[in-house]
Parts: structure tokens; sequence; C-alpha cells
């Protein structure tokens, strides 16, 4: 690993135990050894890999990762013994023939193979025992029943039954069936990314959707809702008052929910859209808010989510240029039980964190009584603009304040 070497001799080695050759990380490679358990060819500039491959029969690994150069490759048919196989950033445009034929292969990274275009129908049906399909940032996109056209399609997956993780993009949103309820509801951690402009988001979640650059009136998303995200989607409001009317009861499993670059104004105003008269979020854990230029407050969207926020920990606002507080304390919330973090960056015209609709329904106890961490970016004149009730609060939280300013 980690050298130069350029190619492996031709004589014979006198290693007749070994199974397992590293060679990833030699960028002056070009030939591969013909008889392995194990092929590691990470980091190679290998363009292709010979016909011989073919001849491998007890080859259990292959691993192209990061060969930038590779293209294609051989038929596999022949690896029945494979169970992993690594493409992860080549430049193949398409799966080698006989890949249908790998009925012990377990794990599949085809994450980062931005010229993968095309995977025809009937192959990921019959890897009866894969495990892992990574496709994260892949340049493929599944399609959906009635779409195929000899291409493979969401629902093919369904017939994987030792499936575990799993991460894919596709065109559109699914209608699902009840079959493919228990199959995702099964697998332990996903990644779908629906739409053209749907990227993976940060996210400490094992279950995650991103939906981006879809009209959301036009989609069938209520069934999916319990663990989507939602980036740079038009029409959000009405799918919102849509759900909010029909009261579907579909957001009991959503535990963090993240809303970013959404220009409805209506949707963050207090009496701007339908309300909602039970907690459509019940469960809801985490709150992010990034880049809403019209957001002066969330008291608007908790009206009409009927939110009470009864386990909510974290609330993270950025970049939303126009809020003024967080959140309005009064009839509808009085407290946050559980939130251990706030954290507020880019917002200049923050003035306070929670504002009272009167002086009646100022509560006695603290709003967080369980709060540990708040975290205040690029506000440098609001620490020194806070009025205390006495300077003893003041100088005991002095201790814990740490002023920094952000280099962008």
């Amino acid at each position: 690993m980690n050298n130069e070497i350029t190619r492996l001799p031709n004589c014979m080695i006198q290693c007749p135990k070994a199974s397992t050759l590293l060679l990833q990380h030699n960028p002056l490679l070009d030939t591969v050894p013909r008889v392995l358990k194990v092929l590691n060819l990470t980091g190679t500039c290998i363009r292709s890999l010979p016909l011989s491959l073919f001849q491998l029969g007890d080859l259990r690994a292959l691993i192209l990762r990061n060969c930038f150069s590779l293209e294609e490759l051989p038929p596999l048919g022949g690896l029945s013994k494979l169970q992993m196989l690594n493409h992860c950033a080549t430049r193949i445009k398409e799966l080698p023939s006989g890949m249908e034929k790998l009925s012990n292969l377990r794990q599949l990274d085809l994450s980062h193979t931005d010229n993968l275009k095309t995977i025809q129908t009937g192959i990921f049906s019959r890897l009866s025992c894969l495990e892992v399909l990574d496709m994260t940032e892949s340049a493929y996109s599944f399609l959906v029943k009635g779409e195929e056209g000899g291409e493979t399609t969401f629902e093919e997956l369904r017939y994987l039954d030792q499936l575990l993780i799993l991460s894919i993009r596709l065109k559109k949103i699914p209608c699902l069936c009840f079959d493919d309820l228990s199959w995702i509801n099964r697998i332990t951690r996903f990644h779908f990314c629906i739409g053209p402009k749907a990227y993976p988001l940060t996210n400490k979640h094992d279950k995650r959707l991103t939906i981006g650059g879809l009209d959301l009136s036009q989609e069938s998303i209520g069934q999916l809702w319990g663990i989507a995200m939602c980036n740079r989607c038009s029409q959000l409001k009405q799918m919102l008052e849509d759900l909010v009317i029909c009261n579907v009861g579909c957001f009991g499993g959503l535990k963090s929910l993240t809303i970013t670059t959404c220009t409805s104004q209506s949707l963050w105003r207090d009496g701007g859209l339908i309300g909602c008269q039970s907690d459509l979020l019940p469960n809801l854990e985490e709150l992010t808010l990034h880049d809403l230029n019209e957001l002066e407050s969330i008291s608007g969207l908790v009206g009409h989510l009927g939110l009470r926020f009864l386990r909510l920990k974290l609330i993270a606002v950025r970049r939303c240029s126009s809020i003024k507080y967080l959140l309005s304390c009064g009839d509808f919330i009085q407290n946050l039980p559980n939130v251990e973090v706030i954290k507020v960056s880019t917002s200049y015209n923050l003035k306070e964190l929670f504002n009272y609709d009167s002086v009646r329904n100022m509560a006695p106890d603290p709003v967080v009584p369980n709060l540990r961490i708040l975290e205040l970016k690029d506000l440098p004149k609001w620490w020194h603009a806070l009025e205390w009730d006495d300077d003893k609060t003041k100088s005991s939280l002095l201790p814990y304040f740490y002023p920094t300013v952000s280099d962008c």
C-alpha cells in the first residue's frame, strides 16, 4: 500500500497461503494479479481490468474505490463467491454484464459514480443476499413503476429480503403500497434523495428522506412525511394545508424536521394558514430552520401544525435575516420542558429568544428549565443589549459566555 509499484512480477512467488493482496494508493499501477480472494485497487490509475478476472472463482472482495480512470469492467458472472463489490468514485456508465449472477453479493457500493446513467431491470431483484446498497451522490436516479422502459425501478428493491442499508436517489416520490412500507420499515438505515435538487443533508438519523426541487402539491408525500427533509421545494404551504385539513395522522414518527429556503410568507405568520387542533408532530425532537428570509418567528408554524414541543430537545436557526424572536409564549405554549440546546447564528434582527403575548401570560418558571447549551454566533451586540432582572443573574452566567465571531 502507498508505494510506487508499476507492475507485479511475472515470475513465480513462493507465497502458497496468500489470499489477500492490498494494492491501494499505488497510482502508477496498471496491471493486476490473477489469483486472489481479496483484490483492493483503491486509488490506482487502472483503466480496465483483464478478461482473466472472470477466472477468479474464489474472489470474495473486489474493491475499486477512487479508481478515477476506470470506465468499464469485464463480465463478472463467473465471480459466484463475490461478497463485496466497491465501485465508489469510478467512471463506469453502466453495471458490468453478469451482475445478476452474483448470488452471494452482500455489499454493493456505487456511491459518487457521476457517470452511471443506466441500470437494467432485473439485476437488483436477483441479488438475493444483498445487505448494503450505497448509491449516495450517484448520477443514477431510480424510476418508479410505470416509467421503467427497461430500467430498474424502486419497486424492484422490495425483493431484497436481506437488505439492511440503502442509499439511493429517485426522480419522483413513489406511490407506496403496504408491501413497500413493510420492507422500508424493516431496513436499519436508509437515505432517499428525491427530486433534481435533493442533496444529502448532514443528519445523524438512520432513516432519512430528502426532497428537493419538486412541486409538493403534485406529489403524494403523506406516507413518507415522517422521515422527510425539504429543500428548495415549491408549494410547501399548500401541501401542509392539505395535510392539516385531511388530518391524516402520519407524523407520529417524525423526530427531526429541517426546512430550508422556503419563501412562503404566510407559512411563518400567525393566522397565515389553517390551524390544526391536535399536535401533528408529537414526537419531534429536533427543529432546524435555515435560509428562511421571511421567518420572523417559529410561532406561525407552531399554530399551523398544532405543535406543543413536549419532546423537543434542540432548536437550530441560522441565516434567517428577519427573525426577531424564536417563539411567542402564551396560552398555546408556556414552556419547553425538554429543550436542552438552542443554536442561533447569523440572524442579525434577533431581539429576544422568547416573546410573551402579554404580561398575564408570563410564566413564573423558566421557559427552558433543562437548557444546557445556548449558542449564539455572529450576534456580537445581542449579549450586551440584554436587559437583566438583576446583576446577579448576569454575573452567574458570565463564566459560561464565550464570545465568537465566524470568519465567513
